[in-house]
């Protein structure tokens, strides 16, 4: 029987075992960057954090990575008190360890060595429902859906039209106009979009971040060190785009282009508006449009819980909710902060930019 045990994982022994267990479990990733150790290091060992990451393996008996754990402790705040979330990513069983109970057990080791470590709890972004089940044994709990909403700007490549071509032109055309109208309701305002290697360009950007904490239970610390992190990934690119009135910032985006289904995209990884300049809405939205046909996109895509939706107006700026649904889920691993707090949809303003995709 084939014995199964639990350590912290040591990078600069077993790197090149981790990357290869890496590139069997997810195949998508193959010949991106994604499955480099130039990402492996950014995204474990650069980040403005003290540690960088947590790691933990399973090996076998003869010391072969069979399973990988990881946890970044992203900084929020929660009820005003600074706090370090493990966000758990990366979490892979072998294929030939599948089935053996492996995923649990480390699930369990894991999260108990984070306890040890003083993270108070959690949290992961589940898309793949057959992932759930082993999050569930190891004492994670479902806390709410986070649909993935789309802007369909043109149907030429989305699966239904492309069997149908015909049909596309007739659909895109109404879209085109639909867009035009929604820009005359924009406001007075001016816009700037700036790369990730500009972020200390975004003059007022740390007065607008206090402005948008104002009156939210719990936000991630979106500061300039963690977005040159969050947005320094090797190869990738990204676009920040702010709107002002009166030179003041009162909305923010961030996005990045990326192919979904074979489907050229544009994703929002963030949206950030104070409750003071929600009807700035509509005019961010529009400029996101813009940007998005500027890069020739054909979708708009952006992950949000159902309250944030409302918030920031997505049905009037024509964002539909696909059938596609992240899942955040909680391992609660003391009792700093009330489940009341941390299970309350209203709480989290949660998008991509709280977790490791994209």
């Amino acid at each position: 029987m084939m014995g199964i045990h639990f350590q912290n994982f040591d990078y600069k022994k077993d790197i090149v075992k981790q990357r290869s267990l890496f590139t069997e479990c997810f195949p998508e990733t193959n010949g991106t960057s994604i499955e480099t150790i130039d990402h492996y290091f950014w995204k474990f060992h650069s980040g403005p954090f003290t540690p960088n990451s947590f790691e933990y393996i399973a090996i076998d008996d003869e010391s072969n990575i069979i399973g990988y754990y990881a946890a970044i402790p992203y900084p929020y705040s929660i009820n005003g008190k600074p706090t370090q979330v493990g966000m758990v990513c990366d979490v892979m069983t072998g294929k030939m360890a599948r089935g053996k109970g492996v995923f649990t057990k480390l699930g369990l080791y894991s999260t108990e060595m984070l306890k040890t470590a003083g993270i108070p709890f959690t949290d992961g972004f589940p898309i793949r429902a057959e992932v759930i089940p082993g999050h569930l044994k190891a004492g994670w709990k479902i806390v709410f859906n986070l649909p993935l909403y789309l802007k369909v700007l043109k149907v030429d490549n989305l699966s239904v039209f492309k069997k149908v071509k015909v049909l596309a032109p007739f659909i895109n055309y109404p879209l085109k106009w639909l867009g035009y109208m929604t820009s005359f309701f924009s406001r007075e305002h001016s816009t700037t979009i700036y790369n990730q290697h500009e972020l200390n360009k975004i003059e007022g950007y740390d007065e607008f971040f206090s402005k948008w904490t104002e009156g939210k239970t719990t936000y991630l610390e979106k500061s300039i060190p963690f977005l040159k992190w969050r947005l320094g990934a090797p190869t990738k690119s990204y676009q920040i785009l702010t709107i002002r009135f009166e030179n003041i910032i009162v909305g923010l985006a961030i996005t990045t282009m990326t192919i979904k289904e074979g489907v050229t995209s544009l994703a929002i990884l963030d949206i950030m508006i104070p409750d003071s300049y929600l009807n700035y809405s509509k005019t961010l939205h529009t400029e996101i449009e813009k940007l998005a046909k500027r890069n020739k996109a054909e979708v708009v895509l952006v992950m949000a819980s159902k309250f944030y939706a409302r918030k920031y107006r997505f049905s009037s700026n024509l964002y539909l909710k696909s059938p596609f649904t992240f899942k955040l889920i909680h391992k609660y691993l003391s009792d700093d902060f009330s489940q009341e707090i941390l299970n309350n949809s209203k709480n989290w303003h949660l998008m991509w930019i709280d977790s490791d995709d994209l």
